[in-house]
């Protein structure tokens, strides 16, 4: 998904309350529609924009300076 402001997230959860197919918020906003309804499924009943999401997968490396401050 690319990077969007919470603006745009906004408007877009807005707009698709509003009725409107993720064609035209696609083409008004310039991004992909699969994207529209990404950010919909993700932001459509909290409406929590500025918060930002957990992140999982495996960890990044850590080098020598993430070991000793960890100590």
């Amino acid at each position: 998904m690319p990077n969007t402001t919470p603006t745009k997230k906004s408007q877009i959860v807005m707009l698709k309350d509003l009725g409107h197919l993720n064609r035209d918020i696609a083409e008004k906003e310039n991004i992909a529609p699969s994207t529209i309804s990404c950010i919909y499924g993700r932001y459509r009943k909290t409406h929590c924009f500025y918060k930002k999401m957990l992140h999982f997968g495996h960890p990044h490396k850590l080098n020598e300076y993430d070991f000793w401050i960890g100590l």
